[in-house]
């Protein structure tokens, strides 16, 4: 489902339709854990279900990564996607960034460096088929996120 008007609050966005059968619910809430604690059914889903968050694989982009893992209650299941290049790749000054947060998921083998793929970027989702590589982080991504009941 995707909202069709800007929302000036988060607290304006309505849940998702329920779906007969569907054990997956993926929504996009943003950045900001104060304002989606304070909306109903959004706090709830940063409780008891595997969160992924999403950062990119710049300087900025990791200090805000260890803030908002700070953040997340310590019982949450936090994987991380890193939006830049394979971590074999990434300047010394980014690996020397990871927080202590960010590296300690990583050495749990919860740290996925996802690929940027410039088309996604410029156009995002659409009828095009995603780029392999982008695939493999994404099946990375669900095997570490999502309870093998689903």
């Amino acid at each position: 489902e995707r909202r069709a008007a800007h929302l000036h609050d988060v607290s304006d966005l309505l849940p998702p339709l329920p779906a007969d059968g569907l054990r997956l619910t993926i929504v996009d809430a943003g950045a900001d854990l104060d304002a989606i604690r304070r909306c109903g059914w959004l706090a709830d889903l940063l409780v008891g279900v595997p969160v992924v968050v999403v950062a990119g694989g710049t300087l900025p982009g990791l200090r805000r990564l260890e803030t908002l893992l700070a953040g997340l209650d310590s019982d949450t299941d936090a994987t991380v996607a890193v939006v830049g290049p394979s971590r074999r790749r990434w300047p010394k000054a980014l690996s020397f960034s990871v927080g202590p947060l960010a590296r300690t998921l990583d050495a749990a083998g919860r740290l996925v460096a996802v690929p940027l793929d410039r088309r996604l970027a410029l156009h995002g989702l659409d009828s095009a088929a995603l780029p392999p590589r982008v695939l493999a982080a994404g099946a990375v991504l669900v095997d570490l996120a999502v309870p093998s009941s689903v």
